[in-house]
């Protein structure tokens, strides 16, 4: 039997599902990231990268109860902005510097900024900025670490030097790239004029190529690197949030995807280039599609936040069962969109003596919610959609589904797989041998449950905020 591997390089965790030629999940591993955190810095090193992503492999080799063998190809899904240096050997210079970093945010601004750029959105795509922007990172070196910048012959993102680790060549995929700000996506290469302020040049980045493309077989180093057999192939992944929306079924099942994570993210598809602001464009694996992303920080670390601070000794779960027996609206009490580092009181408006836990946890949910409403506005300038496919930790609750359906007033549909990053990407490596029949594309999508908003809660809260 032909398995295929899906690795996801997320921030909190690496992933590595091993999935059957009709989708179906035989295996996961799931090991947490040791990020090294202090005074603004996130960083990962080297070794502890390669470490843990073995230990995910070979966890889900060991739940499939299937050798390295059996696994004809993988691909991947990747974190945005993450990256190291790397001198003329091979040797890395630094240590991962993961996109949460923020030791540049003096130089976000700046007069030589490539963000201020007149044309800059219509060249790249991105029309978000900020510190944990990698070329900002990148600047930094270059200015305080002038010794160790002389040095640098390749720059790589995460999923860059996952894939020159194994198998030696220097290429990366269009979609994780293109989020950098640094890609013409005129003409899917590298923006010259972009990378000059930050002192890049061109030769020591990855040959940025579309998803999907295959980046050829694990040399025998790469494959003892990560628990695999040599001449495995490794296909080019892409961007996490448009990965994860491609398991879930986006562009069959639905338009439009959600994702409530660490953030709260949109994706959708648009057949044309159109760049705009607060949102970020970009390639996908078909020459005549690309995907929309649009993000906010009202994710389920919110929830995280209630929880450390008001309910220890609770769990998530229980938490948003009490959320279930609240009526929509709490009473008048309403949550902030992100709550980290706020007081209770700052966080919360209308709070009285008649709220419960049940009240402050449906707020968050429903604040959440309604933020998500934003994205999709966003995305859906000319069109709302009639569905959207829910991915994330907040798509295993059947209850916070159902609040999202009746707050948007749309249908929400929960995929079967629950990791669908790894879905997307194992469903690229599986793609890559051949195109695959509309019965197995459809194997590979299977639909869970339909959340359809209920009528009496949907009017509720079109009154509660003032819609039609």
């Amino acid at each position: 039997m032909r398995s295929f591997m899906g690795i996801d390089l997320g921030t909190t965790f690496f992933k590595a599902g091993l999935f059957d030629d009709r989708g179906r999940l035989l295996g996961l591993g799931r090991v947490s990231v040791e990020k090294e955190e202090s005074d603004g810095r996130c960083e990962l090193p080297i070794a502890a990268f390669w470490r843990l992503l073995s230990q995910a492999v070979a966890e889900s080799l060991a739940a499939a109860a299937i050798k390295p063998e059996a696994v004809a190809g993988l691909s991947y899904s990747s974190q945005a902005n993450s990256f190291l240096l790397l001198e003329a050997s091979g040797a890395p210079l630094t240590p991962l510097v993961l996109w949460p970093d923020r030791r540049a945010s003096e130089l976000v601004g700046a007069n030589d900024d490539p963000w201020h750029h007149a044309d800059f959105l219509h060249i790249t795509g991105v029309g978000v900025g900020g510190a944990e922007f990698a070329a900002y990172k990148l600047a930094w070196f270059r200015r305080e670490q002038p010794s160790l910048w002389r040095r640098v012959r390749m720059v790589q993102t995460i999923s860059d030097h996952l894939v020159y680790g194994l198998t030696g060549n220097r290429l990366g995929d269009l979609s994780t790239a293109s989020l950098l700000g640094l890609v013409d996506q005129r003409c899917n290469t590298w923006w010259s004029e972009g990378l000059n302020p930050f002192g890049i040049a061109i030769n020591t980045l990855s040959a940025p190529r579309r998803p999907g493309t295959p980046a050829g077989p694990l040399t025998g180093e790469g494959a003892q690197r990560i628990g695999l057999r040599p001449g495995t192939l490794l296909v080019l992944g892409g961007l996490d949030h448009y990965m994860a929306a491609v398991g879930a079924g986006l562009g069959s099942l639905a338009e439009f995807c959600e994702s409530t994570g660490t953030v709260l993210a949109a994706v959708a598809l648009n057949a044309r280039f159109e760049p705009y602001e607060n949102r970020c464009i970009g390639p996908t694996h078909q020459p005549d599609r690309f995907y929309e992303l649009t993000f906010n920080e009202s994710g389920s670390s919110n929830l995280d936040w209630y929880r450390t601070h008001f309910a220890p000794d609770a769990s998530i779960p229980e938490l948003i069962t009490l959320a279930g027996t609240v009526p929509p609206g709490c009473l008048g009490l309403r949550a902030r969109p992100v709550l980290s580092g706020l007081t209770k009181e700052a966080a919360f408006e209308g709070a009285s003596e008649v709220h419960t836990q049940g009240h402050f946890v449906r707020a968050i949910l429903e604040a959440n919610a309604a933020a998500l409403d934003g994205l999709i506005a966003r995305l859906g300038k000319e069109r709302r959609p009639e569905r959207i496919l829910a991915t994330g930790g907040g798509a295993r609750s059947d209850i916070w589904l159902q609040l999202k359906a009746d707050r948007l007033g749309l249908e929400v549909v929960r995929v079967t797989c629950e990791e669908p990053a790894c879905q997307g990407a194992a469903w690229m490596a599986a793609r890559a041998f051949g195109n695959l029949p509309s019965s197995a594309e459809a194997d590979w999508r299977r639909v869970r449950r339909r959340y359809t908003p209920n009528p009496v809660c949907r009017r509720l809260y079109a009154t509660l905020h003032g819609e039609d």
